[in-house]
């Protein structure tokens, strides 16, 4: 994937984009597979900057997250409920 961020593209396999960042999304600092998913800690340094959060499930929609719930009682709790989508990756 092509990321054009700050003037700069950058390519990814796999990567991690909110206001201000562009990064590189290495799976195994989280334990993240497909199955069960995105984890909670994938996406925790960016809760205080971003009121929508867009998963994506990956070019084949294999990648799944089933921790939704848990997820936004995090956002509760910092008085915020953002809007959590989840994607295709073709329409990302």
């Amino acid at each position: 994937m092509d990321v054009d961020h700050d003037g700069k593209v950058s390519q990814f396999k796999d990567c991690k984009l909110w206001p201000g960042h562009a990064e590189k999304w290495d799976w195994s600092t989280t334990g993240t597979r497909h199955k069960p998913g995105i984890q909670p800690a994938d996406v925790e340094a960016m809760l205080d900057s971003i009121d929508v959060l867009i998963l994506s499930e990956g070019m084949q929609r294999a990648l799944g997250w089933s921790w939704r719930l848990p997820f936004a009682r995090h956002w509760v709790g910092h008085g915020a409920c953002p809007l959590i989508l989840r994607a295709s990756y073709w329409f990302l």
